[in-house]
């Protein structure tokens, strides 16, 4: 029995995602994330990246920016994966070309 090890790739599932730390010095951070992650591990991840900047105290908001033409769009639901924002453009991926744009507000 033969196995095909291209299914069982968890390289399909990565999104291209810029993370943008809206700040007066405008932080960026590229990296390859997996497409199911829940939002409520995006924050963790994203308070380990910028863990100078955010400390423990400082609460912030996710915000996904898929067009730039289009307005951004809070992500909220902890429990949503990534995809769930994302829709369509996720779907009609042109293959990492653009990556997808995360920003961080403080609140």
């Amino acid at each position: 029995m033969l196995i095909e090890y291209s299914d069982l790739c968890i390289r399909r599932d990565l999104l291209k995602v810029q993370f943008e730390l809206a700040d007066q010095n405008a932080k960026k951070i590229d990296k390859k994330i997996p497409s199911l992650r829940t939002t409520a591990k995006l924050k963790a991840f994203v308070r380990k990246l910028f863990s100078s900047q955010l400390t423990n105290d400082i609460q912030f908001n996710l915000f996904v920016i898929i067009v730039k033409k289009n307005p951004k769009e809070l992500i909220s639901n902890g429990y949503q994966d990534i995809q769930f924002y994302l829709g369509n453009s996720f779907l009609n991926n042109n293959n990492d070309d653009q990556p997808y744009i995360i920003t961080i507000e403080t609140i």
